[in-house]
């Protein structure tokens, strides 16, 4: 692997956004994140995602497996969800969903979502293509968290490497965030 730390120069971070571009973040962000509950509380973050599968797209919400994993769907009916700046709750029914995908090894859970008014994000594909290389050190990213669970904040980075499932990326995140989104600071697609 190459010596990371050879790429890593302040101006390939992206320059902080005004208050006003930050809050646009969040205002569009605000029904395609999720914070997830469990029984014993607050556990991490998911994200809506429109993905290709077979011959279409299908909307699931993505979080860690750490989250949500295989033993949780098999002995639970659902889990509870609260989007749209703490004002919405909605109820995720895991028996109804047809397709569902775990693995403890990315730390990935993918559960497909019949939600209509939910923001479905679309996947930024385009980094994960044979020369995506050219993108690294250049792409503009951010992370949507929110600390212990409660304050939305935003996390500016760049993309330094993609290796396989694993992304190298500068962006802070808060301790015992889970599943909070890395996305393209360019068109607000997932990475």
């Amino acid at each position: 692997m190459e010596n990371l730390n050879q790429e890593i120069k302040i101006e390939n971070f992206p320059k902080p956004v005004s208050e006003n571009g930050f809050l646009k973040i969040l205002d569009q962000m605000k029904n395609s994140i999720c914070k997830i509950y469990k029984n014993d509380g607050y556990k991490g973050i998911g994200i809506f995602c429109s993905i290709p599968y077979e011959n279409r797209n299908i909307n699931v919400m993505i979080t860690n497996n750490q989250i949500i994993d295989a033993n949780y769907i098999q002995n639970n009916k659902q889990i509870n969800i609260i989007l749209n700046d703490d004002k919405e709750e909605k109820t995720i029914n895991l028996n109804n969903n047809p397709i569902t995908y775990t693995n403890e090894k990315y730390d990935i859970t993918i559960i497909e979502i019949k939600e209509n008014d939910i923001n479905y994000i679309e996947l930024d594909e385009k980094l994960f293509m044979k020369n995506s290389k050219i993108y690294y050190g250049k792409i503009s990213s951010y992370i949507i968290q929110f600390n212990n669970g409660e304050k939305a904040s935003v996390s500016f980075g760049i993309i330094n490497n993609i290796d396989n499932y694993n992304i190298i990326h500068f962006c802070r995140t808060e301790s015992e965030v889970l599943g909070a989104p890395l996305l393209n600071l360019s068109n607000n697609k997932i990475i």
